[in-house]
């Protein structure tokens, strides 16, 4: 497990569209081939976004400081100066409430930036789409210090450039490893986890750790007689508004699946958590999970949380559940390299994901 982990990890920074995405694809397909000949890639296209150079983002009065900033993966291109001003909130992923400020340049909106409450500089997507306009976050500390000038009626303007581009047709593509039961009983099971990352990021945590337990796990029911036929999908675009998932989910019939199990981070920590749905589902897999102490805690989280691939097949009405040991202090931020904490949980949330696929 660590060595395949040590060589996705090595490809880079694996962003939707790039060409470290597509080694990562080709490593990943070839481990699925070894396991079985049935393995397939999923294609399909989306509307891509990149950014390959760098962005910037100061103050111009009544101080001039840079600010650290990422963009919004989705944000526009091109520079912009302004008068800032407070409008509310940037929902992220309909779960984060971001202050929102517009940068009015003339009476017009020319550029928005986010500022987290609380927590360091991440990155993070655009839910509803690509935006004409540049869209830039700062941290907790310079959030802070924008708010209190605003509030103090004290102006403050801003001047960046936002470097990015997009793709109408970007392709991309799923793995798909389907293992077949010899007298299948009702009810397929689908296994999944992404394998690409932010932009700013190598994703050994978000998510390397989940794309090789499943990998892992595959090899390991692939050897063993199975009661229900599984697929094993290895999601590309999870971090581009699941790309990958909505354009897998288009081809399932729900009646013909079971649940789903979406693995999306071992991160560090004893902490578990499940996000489930329905809660019927949720209420089986809590009773079935009681007595297991793999983590010292788990929180079981119903409706399931958007923001990752279990959404669009949670839509259709299917059974699902993410496990992740979720790390906010790894999430999306360069950092989010090989540790021996994330490996051992990787082994850790290994026999759980396991014993899940075996409740029914």
């Amino acid at each position: 497990m660590e060595h395949l982990w040590k060589e996705l990890i090595d490809c880079g920074i694996k962003s939707v569209g790039t060409p470290e995405k597509e080694k990562a694809e080709e490593l990943l397909f070839q481990e699925f081939k070894k396991i079985s000949p049935d393995a397939y890639k999923f294609e399909f296209t989306f509307e891509g976004w990149g950014s390959n150079e760098p962005s910037w983002l100061k103050m111009t009065s009544p101080e001039e400081t840079e600010l650290q900033t990422y963009l919004f993966l989705g944000s526009g291109n091109g520079r912009f100066k302004g008068e800032l001003k407070y409008i509310g909130y940037n929902i992220v992923w309909n779960m984060y409430y971001w202050d929102r400020y517009a940068v009015y340049d003339n009476n017009k909106i020319v550029a928005y930036i986010s500022g987290r409450p609380s927590g360091r500089l991440i990155s993070q997507t655009l839910v509803e789409g690509n935006s004409e306009l540049p869209h830039f976050i700062v941290d907790e500390c310079n959030n802070r210090r924008i708010k209190e000038l605003l509030e103090k009626n004290i102006k403050v303007t801003v001047e960046g450039e936002a470097r990015t581009y997009t793709k109408a047709d970007m392709r991309g593509c799923d793995l798909v490893l389907p293992l077949k039961a010899e007298k299948p009983q009702a009810g397929k099971i689908i296994i999944c986890a992404h394998y690409d990352t932010m932009y700013n990021t190598k994703g050994a945590f978000d998510n390397g750790s989940g794309a090789v337990i499943i990998t892992e796990i595959a090899k390991i029911l692939s050897k063993k007689p199975l009661r229900k036929d599984i697929d094993f999908i290895l999601m590309d675009g999870e971090e581009c508004r699941l790309e990958g998932a909505k354009a897998y989910a288009k081809t399932v019939d729900p009646e013909q699946i079971d649940y789903l199990i979406n693995v999306d981070g071992a991160g560090r920590g004893d902490v578990m958590e499940l996000w489930c749905g329905y809660e019927k589902f949720e209420r089986e897999l809590i009773e079935y999970l009681d007595n297991d102490t793999t983590f010292a805690t788990k929180i079981y989280k119903n409706p399931p949380p958007p923001g990752s691939d279990h959404v669009p097949f949670y839509e259709k009405g299917i059974n699902c559940v993410e496990l992740t040991v979720n790390d906010q202090d790894l999430l999306h931020m360069p950092e989010d390299d090989y540790q021996p904490a994330v490996l051992e949980n990787m082994k850790r949330l290994l026999p759980v994901v396991l014993k899940v696929i075996d409740m029914h």
